[in-house]
């Protein structure tokens, strides 16, 4: 029996919806089905999040949003952030991706 929290359809649906819209047109949404769904029986707190980090301005600007105490209202527990090679920058230019790696690492661990 497979049981579901309603909250994890949300993200299972912007993760699909994100994954969808990857530049090879590699991945279609599915269809997932649960034997029952329950709702969370008491808050869950601070909601935390991982971040895409491409080390542009986007990813450091999120990346230092969430981990200073501004906008509180909209603020994530950001508990890693995620380079994914093949995304920002190609499979085949690893010397660059792993120059960018070095890079984005100093950034964030300044933040």
């Amino acid at each position: 029996m497979v049981k579901f929290l309603n909250l994890y359809w949300i993200i299972l649906d912007e993760f699909q919806d994100a994954w969808c819209c990857y530049p090879l047109q590699k991945y279609t949404k599915i269809m997932v089905q649960a034997d029952t769904e329950k709702e969370l029986e008491k808050p869950l707190g601070q909601p935390q999040a991982i971040s895409a980090f491409s080390g542009g301005l986007d990813s450091c600007f999120t990346t230092f949003r969430h981990s200073q105490d501004v906008y509180r209202r909209k603020k994530h527990n950001l508990l890693a952030d995620l380079m994914i090679h093949g995304l920002d920058i190609p499979i085949s230019q690893e010397d660059v991706f792993t120059r960018a790696l070095k890079k984005s690492t100093i950034i964030v661990s300044t933040i």
